[in-house]
């Protein structure tokens, strides 16, 4: 059956919400376990949903693999590269300005390399060579702007309020793009899906959907669920802020005062911190409990398979 564009767009938003509280979980379960162990791990996962642009998102996922790639695939290619201009006394990149070819050479072809390489370690099919080509040429237009913004005297990590919120939400969209292809089986199914999401299936809904809200009636519950999904991976405090006094993962302190401008969660995180307290205590065990009783069966993380 043809996918309607609420349904495309539903199901795109879906999976990319439980792939980041999969993936959240199973990061959050690995620093948890081996602290019981007395062990520290680095933090993998840091809201990155939040990201305000794509160097910011792979600054936040899977940051472990994020700094093994860059250290040991980006960064000898790029010095390996950088030390041939020198030879052919060609200009380099300095502080972030330098010429187009420079940057081409020096920072654009390193990168769509790595990332071409990381879709390869999610897997051997089609659709994660296109996911990770497709973050490649993100991070290379994201690396061009800010060369360009920089030549031009401005510094993007001094970005108004309006561009921050401009640069998260296409962010956002261009994460999903790239999800449809990793969720999907084949580039051929992932195509379909972005075209039904453009509306390539039409934008209106059938004449039975409009009458008798079936399509709604339907997906009421799970529309609901995945507007409270998007709301927490906005909006809320991560789990290493709730846990900002006790340092959970090895090297990272969140800093409380930078992490929103949005006044109420700068409260949330300084008063409602989790604390070895009775209140705390209940609303644990709360949650523990609700998360027993939710089980159904064995369910497996989706990226334990990478």
């Amino acid at each position: 059956a043809m996918l309607t564009i609420v349904e495309a767009w539903m199901g795109a938003l879906a999976y990319t919400m439980q792939l980041y509280f999969d993936f959240s979980g199973y990061s959050d379960m690995a620093i948890g376990a081996a602290r019981l162990f007395g062990i520290q791990l680095p933090l993998n996962f840091n809201s990155p949903y939040k990201a305000v642009n794509i160097i910011d998102f792979w600054g936040r996922w899977h940051m472990t693999l994020t700094r093994f790639l860059t250290r040991y695939l980006y960064n000898p290619i790029a010095l390996n590269l950088s030390r041939s201009r020198m030879q052919r006394g060609q200009s380099l990149i300095k502080r972030g300005v330098g010429s187009f070819g420079a940057y081409l050479e020096l920072v654009a072809f390193p990168t769509v390399i790595t990332m071409f390489l990381a879709g390869l370690w999610h897997g051997a099919g089609w659709q994660y060579i296109v996911f990770g080509l497709l973050h490649g040429l993100y991070l290379v237009v994201n690396h061009g702007w800010h060369m360009l913004l920089k030549a031009r005297g401005h510094e993007p990590a001094k970005a108004g309020w309006f561009q921050k919120r401009l640069g998260h939400m296409i962010t956002f969209g261009c994460v999903i793009v790239a999800m449809v292809f990793f969720r999907a089986p084949s580039v051929n199914n992932a195509i379909s899906v972005l075209s039904a999401m453009l509306g390539a299936n039409g934008i209106s809904l059938s004449d039975g959907a409009l009458f008798s809200n079936q399509l709604f009636s339907n997906s009421k519950l799970g529309l609901l669920w995945l507007m409270i999904l998007m709301a927490i991976a906005f909006f809320t405090p991560n789990t290493q802020e709730w846990l900002s006094d006790h340092q959970p993962a090895l090297g990272h302190q969140p800093t409380l005062d930078k992490q929103s401008e949005i006044g109420w969660l700068t409260f949330v995180q300084k008063h409602l911190r989790w604390q070895p307290t009775q209140a705390w205590a209940i609303v644990t065990a709360a949650i523990a409990t609700t998360s027993f009783l939710g089980l159904s069966g064995v369910s497996e993380f989706i990226y334990f398979q990478f």
